[in-house]
């Protein structure tokens, strides 16, 4: 009796405030805005930060309600007053991106709080715009010490500017050994484009001692998780060594590679290499097929279309349909896909 008596007390000391806020989180979890709503203003008109937190969101995304900027903005505003970092770093965001309420002043002030609470995505942000912006407000040394600070908290985004700032030299002096530094990070952590972009350095001696055969390793590290570039890359360096036969089969191996996975430029190097006898038999049929795939993909030119026209005239009727029924199979290998390679500042 003594213990369900201990129990019964633990069970009554629970503020009802905490079992509401439960109860809304449910509600919104199962998709019942209505009730979530309901529960969550009572909750923030008494001044729990979560749920004014949660309004904001419900009013900004419309969650059962008319989506609504102002009260988002609002609700955002009473949470970020009493210290939330995330409410602070989506008034940054609104003010910073909507267009009826865009304030970059306020932009900065709200931003500026969030990381000074620690939230990296707000460190990340006021970094790109206090390194973009123009004028007064611009501050390339303190927006590349934000993101610096947010990548050394382990925040990718904000490595993947600095690669690119100091690759790129556009926000600070190009400084390779720099870039290096966090192209190497975002390689280490499966990063595609990181990796393809520290085989490049390997291979031009970027900020790094030149090493072919590092190059080749972070090229095949970075095609292996499905970049585009790495393969055209690692087909340029075998076309352009043509050291040994085996160049040139490797060098085919990777344009194919990297055309079935939407590079079509690297479809025009096989057909050349078919059309001319490059490291491979002379063969007009797979160099039709090659260079019209190429030219699908491309903004042809009128040397490709005489090309292309040429070899066709010298097929027979029975290669030329052979060439038709090969271009269709290798047609439905290709991966339409836009280039996975590091970009340019980007919030």
């Amino acid at each position: 009796m003594k213990t369900m008596l201990i129990l019964l007390a633990v069970l009554v000391s629970i503020p009802a405030e905490k079992t509401d806020l439960e109860s809304g989180k449910n509600a919104y979890n199962r998709g019942d805005y209505k009730s979530a709503l309901a529960i969550f203003r009572s909750l923030a008109d008494s001044g729990d930060t979560y749920a004014q937190h949660k309004l904001g969101d419900m009013y900004y995304s419309g969650q059962g309600v008319t989506r609504d900027l102002e009260q988002a903005v609002a609700w955002y505003t009473r949470a970020a007053n009493q210290g939330s970092a995330s409410a602070q770093a989506n008034l940054g965001a609104i003010y910073n991106t909507e267009a009826s309420v865009l304030d970059l002043d306020k932009a900065v002030s709200w931003y500026e709080m969030a990381a000074e609470n620690g939230d990296t995505q707000s460190q990340v942000a006021l970094g790109v715009l206090l390194c973009t912006a123009k004028g007064d407000r611009r501050n390339v040394t303190k927006g590349i010490s934000l993101l610096e600070r947010a990548a050394d908290q382990g925040s990718m985004l904000a490595a993947t500017n600095l690669a690119a700032a100091y690759s790129d030299g556009t926000v600070v002096p190009r400084d390779y050994a720099r870039a290096e530094k966090w192209v190497r990070r975002l390689a280490a952590n499966g990063s595609a484009s990181a990796q393809n972009r520290l085989g490049m350095m390997y291979l031009l001696g970027l900020g790094l001692e030149k090493d072919v055969d590092r190059a080749i390793e972070w090229l095949e590290k970075a095609s292996e998780n499905g970049s585009m570039t790495a393969p055209f890359n690692l087909g340029r360096l075998y076309f352009d060594r043509n050291a040994t036969p085996q160049d040139a089969q490797l060098a085919q191996h990777w344009f194919r590679v990297a055309g079935r996975r939407g590079n079509a430029a690297a479809f025009l190097h096989v057909g050349h290499m078919y059309s001319v006898g490059h490291g491979v038999d002379k063969d007009d049929v797979w160099a039709w097929v090659y260079l019209n795939l190429g030219r699908a993909g491309t903004d042809a030119k009128d040397e490709l279309v005489a090309d292309i026209e040429g070899i066709e005239g010298r097929l027979s009727a029975e290669q030329l349909e052979q060439a038709r029924l090969l271009l269709e199979q290798e047609a439905r290998l290709v991966k339409r896909a836009g280039p996975a390679q590091i970009g340019h500042l980007a919030p």
